[in-house]
């Protein structure tokens, strides 16, 4: 998720930095789907922007989804983010910096129950989608 404040951005200050892309279909930048500046000290997106000129996109394959969780998350919440999501119950830790939950690849992660529960919790989160073109 893109930096959105002075200070989220501030945070890193004096990291490795790059500029990448995603997506490539051809070895011209211009073929990329997303470009976006990363710390690579973090592996955080600090700023990223998707490439409307390109054309549709072949048919992509869905790799993978998470549900990152940040904090304040209570007990139940986290249970019930495992149960909608059909996971084996693990090990609550209350101190941990955030809470990832792999969303099962059936249907769109976005319309998944876990993410309409983090909504409708006001719980601050984000969803990552990780897609190839075969």
């Amino acid at each position: 998720m893109a930096m959105s404040s002075f200070n989220e951005l501030a945070e890193h200050v004096g990291h490795d930095v790059a500029v990448v892309t995603y997506g490539q279909r051809g070895p011209e930048v211009a073929a990329a789907d997303n470009v976006a500046v990363e710390c690579v000290t973090c592996a955080a997106v600090l700023l990223g922007f998707d490439n409307t000129d390109t054309p549709d996109a072949p048919p992509c394959k869905l790799a993978e989804a998470t549900l990152s969780v940040q904090p304040p998350l209570a007990e139940a919440q986290f249970r019930r983010l495992e149960e909608l999501i059909g996971r084996q119950p693990e090990r609550f830790k209350d101190w941990a910096p955030s809470f990832h939950f792999n969303l099962p690849l059936t249907t769109d992660p976005n319309s998944s129950p876990a993410v309409a529960y983090a909504r409708e919790q006001a719980l601050p989160h984000q969803v990552e989608i990780v897609s190839y073109w075969p």
